[in-house]
C-alpha cells in the first residue's frame, strides 16, 4: 500500500430531502452521484450563481466517470435494494442525475477514456459551446476506491 494514501470522511452523509431525492433512493444511489451533485452544487454557488437561475437554460452537463464499484454490488445485493431504481448506481446516469436536478435542458452525458476522461470532458465541452449546441456546460468529475482489493490494484499498476 502506499504510504500516503486520500481517504473521504463520512461518505454515507447525503441531504437526500435537498435534492429531492428520496431516502431510500439515496441509500442505494452511488457515492460518486451523490458528491457530484454536492460539489456541483457548491460550484455553482461559488461563481455566484443562483442553482435555479440554470433550469431551463441550454447548460450541458459532461461527467467524466471511468468505474463505480457500486453499481456491481447493489445489483446483486439483497431483494429489498434490487426493488429500488438502480439509476443512482449507473456511471451513464451521473451527468443525467445533476442536468435533471438543475432542471437543465442542455445535452447530458458521461464520459470514460479510463485516465484521460476529465481532459476529453474539457474537450468536448469547449466544442459544444463553440458549436452553440449549449450556452455554458457543467464538467464533473469523480473516482473512489471504496475496497481495499481495487486500491491494491491500482497501486500494483504503478
Amino acid at each position: 500500500m502506499p504510504h500516503r494514501i486520500g481517504k473521504v470522511n463520512n461518505i454515507e452523509k447525503f441531504d437526500s430531502e435537498f435534492f429531492n431525492i428520496l431516502a431510500t433512493e439515496a441509500h442505494i444511489m452511488d457515492p460518486m452521484t451523490r458528491m457530484l451533485l454536492e460539489h456541483t452544487y457548491e460550484v455553482i454557488i461559488d461563481a455566484g450563481i443562483n442553482p435555479k437561475e440554470l433550469r431551463g437554460t441550454r447548460t450541458s452537463v459532461i461527467t467524466a466517470i471511468s468505474q463505480s464499484e457500486t453499481q456491481g454490488y447493489f445489483s446483486f445485493t439483497g431483494s429489498e435494494l434490487a426493488r429500488l431504481p438502480m439509476t443512482g448506481c449507473n456511471v451513464s446516469f451521473m451527468a443525467n442525475t445533476i442536468s435533471y436536478w438543475l432542471g437543465a435542458t442542455g445535452q447530458s452525458h458521461s464520459i470514460d477514456t479510463a485516465c484521460s476522461s476529465s481532459n476529453y470532458a474539457i474537450v468536448k465541452g469547449y466544442e459544444q459551446i463553440r458549436s452553440g449546441i449549449c450556452d455554458a456546460v457543467i464538467i464533473a468529475s469523480a473516482s473512489l476506491c471504496l475496497s481495499l482489493h481495487v486500491q491494491f490494484l491500482f497501486y500494483d499498476l504503478g
